[in-house]
């Protein structure tokens, strides 16, 4: 009864946390299936896995942080390097069917590096509110 009460403490978090949260997981992985279902897997993939550049690159914007060169230096090699391997083996493919694919996959990529560089505008948030967050994001990927 205790530990059932702690639990329901910590899942009572304001609503723009329960935004932040499920937003981020659910949307992350909304958007990830799309894109492996609207675009080659590989190509997809690439993309939607540019979240760590774009967690650098967001990160210089937090209260206390800034932008620096080598901040935008490393996002031109890390772009560079996923162009070189998607035009590198000739696997980008420009038919526009896939459009959608790659758009859900740079999408995916944004929520995810917005949800974890957000995550430090909630430092009072419990880790076990992430349990809440999970089981929405459960409920409504069933229903999607």
């Amino acid at each position: 009864s205790i530990a059932l009460r702690g639990a329901w403490r910590e899942l009572r978090q304001p609503p723009a946390v329960w935004a932040h949260g499920v937003g981020g997981l659910f949307g992350y992985h909304f958007f990830y299936f799309s894109a492996l279902r609207a675009a080659p897997p590989a190509e997809a993939g690439l993309i939607a896995y540019l979240w760590p550049l774009l967690i650098v690159l967001l990160s210089a914007f937090l209260p206390g942080e800034r932008l620096r060169w080598f901040h935008v230096a490393g996002a031109v090699l890390g772009l560079a390097g996923t162009a070189l391997i998607l035009a590198g083996g000739g696997s980008l493919s420009a038919n526009a069917d896939y459009l959608p694919g790659y758009l859900a996959a740079l999408l995916c990529a944004v929520i995810w590096s917005s949800y974890s560089v957000m995550g430090r505008l909630f430092p009072d948030v419990p880790t076990g509110a992430v349990a809440g967050f999970c089981l929405v994001t459960a409920l409504l990927s069933a229903g999607a």
